[in-house]
């Protein structure tokens, strides 16, 4: 079956209609929380970079290695690459995150910038590598139609990820069947009461 990219994309990425209907309070209180996490560690790590790689004034520190690793120009470019990918991912996160716990439109200036920003460090790593853009895109390709028959989106096959079949660590293995169990969430109406950073969110019943 012949696909594009952008179409394969717009085929199995599960709908939003579908994740609406299925949230409940606790799991939004596990991704909120997870979210929380992620964007805190996204702010230290777009700090550290502007310390280190920028030279700019900071005050960040932390306990000297017993042995600092010899980095070569290509590894130091690659890490650079990569930060920065991480770094503006948490940055677009936020900008959808701030949308719907303030209740606010989003900031599509913002989002545009931030994209852009993706793919400069995304095509930094590429250039470092000697890869392409096509390489990528064909060989996401190639590992989903393995995954999803017929390029047909269910939940069971992104749970089997018949792909990597014997590649499962126990990490991910204790995860995928450890469901979320509704009794640990707080009490009360509103997913307000279990969001971390106290953002008014939507109802859910």
């Amino acid at each position: 079956m012949e696909v594009t990219h952008p179409e394969m994309v717009q085929t199995l990425a599960k709908p939003g209609k579908e994740l609406v209907d299925e949230m409940t309070r606790a799991k939004w209180a596990v991704l909120a929380k997870a979210i929380s996490q992620v964007l805190a560690a996204s702010d230290y790590l777009d700090s550290a970079k502007k310390q280190v790689v920028y030279n700019k004034p900071g005050i960040l520190a932390a306990p000297l290695p017993r042995i600092m690793p010899e980095l070569s120009a290509e590894q130091a470019h690659l890490l650079h690459m990569a930060i920065g990918i991480c770094g503006e991912a948490g940055e677009l996160l936020e900008a959808v995150y701030n949308s719907i716990t303030k209740d606010e439109p989003l900031d599509m200036e913002n989002v545009v910038e931030e994209l852009g920003d993706v793919e400069f460090y995304m095509e930094g790593f590429r250039q470092g590598t000697g890869t392409t853009r096509v390489e990528s895109t064909e060989g996401n390709i190639n590992k989903l139609s393995e995954r999803y028959e017929g390029f047909h989106y269910s939940d069971q096959q992104a749970q089997d990820r018949a792909d990597k079949v014997g590649f499962e660590t126990p990490f991910s293995q204790e995860l995928s069947s450890d469901p979320i169990p509704e009794s640990t969430v707080p009490s009360g109406d509103s997913v307000a009461n279990i969001n971390d950073d106290g953002g008014a969110l939507i109802h859910l019943q």
